[in-house]
């Protein structure tokens, strides 16, 4: 046969390391970013849809149901995920923050409409809080971001 194996190469007693392929690694970045930042956005919402939230203590309840798991799920991904799962986090906080700025909102035109129950915090809170939530999820980010990460690789 003119395509017969010499027998001159070396044997090798491993075979050589795979060399990722980079849609993999495109594909893995995009569904790690998909998945943390719906994750973390459905972490946020649920409590604002489920608990009322006109006094104080309706709000700090709903706020730390919201708090607690989406922060401890999106240190997880940043972990995990590295710059991608940053970029989920960060992209799950800033819709997160405009839903519950939203949310407030829409509790906080019940002042115009003496027949509803009307809500005990100020109207100063409806752009506050979402601002404090998003500092302190972007705090986390940075605290738990892996140190040797680059966060502007393109």
């Amino acid at each position: 046969m003119p395509f017969e194996p010499l027998g001159t190469d070396e044997p090798l007693e491993e075979s050589a390391p795979r060399p990722k392929s980079f849609e993999g690694q495109l594909m893995t970045g995009c569904s790690v970013i998909l998945v943390s930042s719906f994750l973390v956005y459905l972490l946020a919402m649920w409590p604002f849809l489920v608990f009322e939230h006109r006094t104080s203590a309706q709000l700090y309840t709903a706020l730390a149901f919201a708090t607690i798991p989406t922060f401890i799920v999106g240190a997880v991904f940043v972990r995990l995920g590295k710059l991608a799962g940053a970029a989920g986090f960060t992209g799950g906080l800033f819709v997160g923050a405009v839903f519950l700025y939203l949310r407030l909102e829409t509790v906080l035109t019940a002042r115009f409409n003496p027949m509803l129950d009307q809500p005990e915090y100020p109207p100063e809170w409806k752009w506050l809080v979402p601002i404090a939530w998003l500092l302190a999820g972007l705090t986390v980010l940075f605290i738990v971001l892996p140190k040797g990460t680059n966060l502007s690789e393109g």
